[in-house]
């Protein structure tokens, strides 16, 4: 036995299969593979939060594009102001935002 271990009290619990799937299920619902972890966080606070990132994901993915654009302009040799890359960068973003805000609103209307 590992000595080094922070959680030294180890605690069984016995399920109906049953009970088990349904655990599996909620632990699948939460995004969760860890069973333990899974276990502590339920017992210790009564519930985990899951946090929907893809809005977040997709305006890094159009930061990153706008970026992207910006360093090839400089690449071509193409000199421009900093208030023209502010402005690129602001009407591509705007672009963006506005995609993605649609396609929320048609997932809203769908459910």
């Amino acid at each position: 036995m590992n000595t080094n271990r922070k959680r030294k009290i180890r605690v069984e619990v016995r399920m109906t299969e049953d009970e088990h799937e349904v655990f599996l299920q909620r632990m699948r619902d939460v995004g969760m593979q860890n069973m333990d972890g899974f276990l502590r966080k339920m017992a210790l606070t009564g519930y985990i939060l899951r946090i929907d990132m893809s809005e977040v994901r997709e305006t890094l993915r159009l930061l990153a594009n706008a970026t992207n654009n910006i360093k090839e302009l400089f690449v071509q040799g193409i000199h421009i102001t900093t208030f023209d890359l502010l402005r690129h960068s602001l009407i591509q973003m705007a672009i963006g935002a506005e995609k993605l805000c649609y396609f929320n609103f048609e997932q809203s209307r769908h459910m």
